[in-house]
């Protein structure tokens, strides 16, 4: 398996869509119930943010804002795993057409954070209602996994502001591989630039 700096706990799927997964503990009874939870599984979920003011079309240059060496990181974090990341999001920038510059020629400088988040899902299990004591109840199952989210800033080199920031999340096991993290990265910056769709690889 991949190393994300914990170990992970049960797997759990995640449900397709583009919407931030911040909560700590995420209620699905009702959501089941609606039907908005049909058809989960192994997922990317990607949010993206970004300067409405920037002009995206000027740049076409970047530089990795950290060097391709393993840096000092948190204790949670594995700085081999962040060394790692940082080449993917410079593979897919390149596969993109960006051109890598010197970091004090680049347009843009690339930033790279990762981090892994312990989930808890509460959810209405299939046995339905019963009666206990004479009130009505209905038993719930809670299923905990970890969330691997990996955050992608492009900052503006000239202004050294941040322009467009996207995050990619799905959930992380004993079993999540490079080629697994990698998709991540690339469904991040397929979101680039706002607006406009681009091809898949």
């Amino acid at each position: 398996g991949f190393p994300w700096g914990r170990s992970a706990r049960r797997g759990s799927g995640a449900c397709r869509g583009r919407f931030p997964a911040w909560r700590a503990v995420v209620l699905c009874g009702a959501l089941i119930a609606g039907g908005a939870l049909v058809g989960c599984g192994p997922n990317i979920h990607v949010h993206t943010s970004y300067d409405e003011r920037a002009d995206f079309r000027s740049y076409g240059t970047f530089a990795m804002l950290e060097p391709d060496r393993a840096l000092p990181t948190d204790p949670d974090v594995d700085p081999f795993l962040m060394q790692r990341l940082r080449r993917m999001v410079r593979e897919t920038m390149l596969a993109r057409g960006f051109r890598e510059a010197a970091p004090e020629a680049a347009e843009l400088r690339v930033g790279v954070m990762a981090v892994v988040r312990g989930r808890i899902v509460v959810y209405p299990s299939s046995f339905g209602y019963g009666y206990r004591w004479g009130s009505p109840w209905r038993g719930y199952d809670v299923r905990e996994y970890d969330e691997g989210t990996i955050v992608i800033d492009l900052i503006d080199a000239r202004q050294r502001a941040v322009v467009w920031r996207g995050t990619g999340t799905r959930v992380v096991t004993s079993r999540t591989s490079e080629e697994d993290l990698r998709e991540v990265v690339w469904e991040i910056l397929d979101e680039y630039p706002p607006g406009v769709p681009a091809e898949s690889p």
